[in-house]
């Protein structure tokens, strides 16, 4: 069924494993979707949680039943692409996230990607409505 997800494909004269594009292009919706100051001519950076991303990165046509799972999703794409320092958590996320990372690097149950435990969802549910993020501006 997920085979076609490990297929390669070529993009821009490269070979590319076909899942490594899609994350790619969802990245680019999240991107996108953030608002940046420098098109809207403001230069305050309005900070959006991964819970108000779902709709504009997944549409009106997702589920109800799906917008937590899409929710934790784009909340793992913007901590990568806070690694990767294309957006920065807003400072009242700050420590929020720095206790999410660590919880990763003890291999915290509650954080495992397949834990649905209460306990689990409950601390999900937290990070993608409370941890916000802006565009880092270069």
């Amino acid at each position: 069924m997920w085979s076609g997800l490990w297929r390669h494909v070529v993009f821009s004269g490269t070979e590319q494993p076909c899942h490594l594009l899609f994350s790619q292009a969802r990245e680019a919706q999240i991107l996108c979707a953030l608002p940046n100051p420098t098109h809207t001519g403001t230069p305050q950076r309005h900070p959006m949680t991964a819970h108000d991303l779902v709709h504009p990165v997944y549409g009106p046509k997702l589920p109800h039943a799906l917008r937590g799972a899409a929710a934790w999703n784009v909340f793992q794409h913007l901590d990568k692409l806070a690694n990767e320092g294309k957006v920065e958590p807003s400072p009242s996320s700050t420590t929020l996230l720095q206790e999410y990372r660590t919880r990763v690097a003890k291999g915290d149950e509650h954080v495992a990607v397949e834990s649905r435990s209460r306990g689990a969802v409950q601390y999900k549910q937290q990070l993608v409505n409370n941890v916000a993020f802006v565009l880092t501006l270069m």
